[in-house]
């Protein structure tokens, strides 16, 4: 089949047929909810959609990161790729549209895998808790954070 036919057949999908495809192919790819959202935010211009990704790419980034600390290391694409999900965690955070309670849970996560400490990942994971804190109150988790390690 080409590439056009298969443009057109898409192009004939109603709404509903083309929300049962998407949905469909959310169940088959996991990669999908985070092309989806990023294809949302460069078309859509939602600001809300930051914290959505902020949560993808840290649940992507702390399954590896996680995975690292119970074997004491990993492969170094695993590495590569848990790297850029926090890279684009930083990328969010220079745009200052994430919400005080998106911040926190990516923030109690990233603690605790620093304190397990198995995984190669921890200074990264304490400037991403550092950048994360902005305002007076997230500041005031900055000593928390402190505190806790």
């Amino acid at each position: 089949m080409s590439q056009m036919s298969l443009e057109k057949r898409l192009e004939n999908l109603n709404e509903e047929e083309l929300f049962d495809l998407i949905l469909s192919l959310r169940e088959k790819n996991f990669d999908l909810d985070e092309l989806i959202l990023e294809w949302l935010k460069k078309n859509k211009e939602e600001e809300m959609l930051d914290d959505d990704l902020l949560l993808e790419y840290w649940n992507k980034a702390q399954g590896i990161i996680s995975e690292f600390n119970f074997y004491g290391g990993g492969s170094r694409d695993k590495e590569d790729e848990a790297y850029g999900y926090l890279y684009k965690i930083f990328d969010l955070i220079e745009e200052e549209n994430i919400i005080t309670e998106m911040k926190i849970k990516v923030i109690d996560g990233a603690i605790k895998e620093y304190k397990i400490g198995n995984s190669g990942f921890v200074d990264i994971l304490i400037e991403l808790c550092f950048g994360l804190c902005e305002s007076e109150k997230e500041r005031r988790l900055k000593r928390r954070i402190l505190k806790s390690i």
